[in-house]
Formats: structure tokens, C-alpha cells, sequence
């Protein structure tokens, strides 16, 4: 029960919240002062340019500003979420790096205990202990024979 618990709780996803972003300074493009001029339809036009019906105008003017507002959120999104992978990057090469060092930690301990063994094997695989276990044997088996021998012999 317990570790289902455990795992609902770990599936859970929350959200992740930030610091606002700082907001973006307006600025006038092209600078200068508005010039509204009012035209009746049939009159000439007063300058050279684009002329704007009302609807056009106010829809153009709310792109804009959306527009502007958007690039803020989509810039702070993205250095939240590059800020973030960062951290994550950096947290799962730091666990890496710790696997890493116990791993060479536990090879270094294995190959100096090998060559420990290399170096200073047990007595019983030296050489001089075969030899003399060789030369032990031989004269057992000598004696061993030479006693046979001599019981049938000395028949």
C-alpha cells in the first residue's frame, strides 16, 4: 500500500513557477510624434502612405501589441526552460560523475589486489613449494617402490 503511495505521489506532476519576467520597455518605432488626420471618404488624401479602415487599424494595433507581449513570455519561457535543462544536465553529470568515481574507485581496488596476487602469490604457488613437493613425492614413491620390490624380491 505504501509503495503505491509512493508512486502516485511520484507521478504526480506539479507545476514549475519562476520569477515574473521584468516587463519590456515600450518604445515608439518609428520615433516621433502621432499623427491622426481625419479623411472623408471622396476627399484627396492629405500625404503619401497606407490608409487603414477602422477595423484594420485596431486589428493591426492589437497584433502589435500581442505580438510584443508574446516575444517577452516566449523569451522568459525559453530562459526558464533552457535554465532548467541546465540544472538537470548539470544534476545528472554530477550523479554521473559520482557513479564514475566510485566505479574507478572499485576497478583501482581490484587490480591492486590482483596485482598484490601477481606479485606475492600464496606459498603453496611458488615455485620452490612444487619443487619441493615434486621432490618429496618422487622419494615417496622411490621408497614406496623400493619397499614392494624388496618384499617380492626377498621372497
Amino acid at each position: 500500500m505504501k509503495t503505491r503511495l509512493v508512486v502516485a505521489i511520484l507521478m504526480l506532476s506539479s507545476a514549475a513557477y519562476g520569477d515574473p519576467p521584468a516587463p519590456l520597455p515600450i518604445v515608439a518605432v518609428p520615433p516621433g510624434d502621432d499623427v491622426i488626420v481625419v479623411v472623408r471618404k471622396g476627399d484627396p488624401a492629405p500625404f503619401t502612405g497606407q490608409l487603414f479602415d477602422e477595423k484594420s487599424a485596431l486589428r493591426w494595433a492589437n497584433w502589435l501589441q500581442q505580438y510584443k507581449y508574446r516575444l517577452g513570455a516566449d523569451v522568459a519561457f525559453q530562459k526558464n526552460y533552457d535554465q532548467a535543462t541546465i540544472d538537470f544536465l548539470k544534476k545528472t553529470s554530477d550523479a554521473a560523475n559520482q557513479q564514475n568515481a566510485a566505479t574507478i574507485a572499485a576497478l583501482q581496488k581490484t587490480v591492486a589486489t590482483q596485482h598484490d596476487a601477481i606479485l606475492n602469490p600464496p606459498f603453496y604457488r611458488s615455485l620452490w613449494f612444487g619443487i619441493v613437493i615434486g621432490m618429496v613425492l618422487t622419494g615417496a614413491a622411490v621408497g614406496i617402490a623400493a619397499i614392494g620390490f624388496g618384499s617380492v624380491l626377498g621372497k
